[in-house]
């Protein structure tokens, strides 16, 4: 495990990495050099938060879905993902792949040619002993539209300590 300074630049870097790319998922797919799986979780659906409502422009006869999953390489969970889509706003194989399959959402919306924008970032440095105690050290919430600008989906990712661990 780095030391303090080290962890800070690492999670600088990674942070820049997901903040210039259109897909948090093939970001960590290059980060640790290894294919992600999306693991679901369990547990009731999570109404999408009143705040993101309007971004989505839901129209009439369309719904939204919950999925929240671990994103997972080398046998470490490195995300933890929330994500509220419109179904109707993908194709049919990709509403199948996300309700069937351990394929991360990034993976099956990328013929959309989808779009990340950013809502906001929160980063959560080690102790001043360089420990990591807390285990999510970075929150991203975002939007993601496809590429004529229909917007698909929010997602708030929790990105853990285990990023330091398994890169490279």
């Amino acid at each position: 495990m780095e030391n303090g300074p080290q962890i800070e630049a690492l999670l600088r870097r990674f942070n820049a990495e997901l903040l210039s790319s259109d897909s948090a998922t093939r970001v960590l797919e290059r980060w640790f050099a290894s294919p992600i799986a999306a693991l679901r979780l369990q547990g009731p659906a999570k109404p999408l938060p009143a705040e993101h409502a309007q971004r989505l422009r839901l129209l009439a006869g369309e719904q939204i879905l919950h999925r929240r999953v671990n994103l997972v390489a080398k046998g470490q969970v490195l995300c933890v993902a929330e994500n509220w889509y419109i179904p109707e706003r993908l194709t049919v194989e990709m509403n199948r792949a996300l309700e069937h399959t351990t394929t991360p959402f990034g993976y099956v919306i990328a013929p959309l040619k989808p779009r990340r924008q950013t809502l906001s970032v929160i980063t959560f440095w080690p102790d001043a002993q360089g420990g990591l105690d807390d285990a999510v050290m970075l929150e991203h919430r975002t939007v993601l539209t496809a590429a004529d600008g229909r917007a698909l989906s929010v997602v708030h990712e929790a990105y853990t300590k285990q990023i330091f661990r398994v890169a490279g």
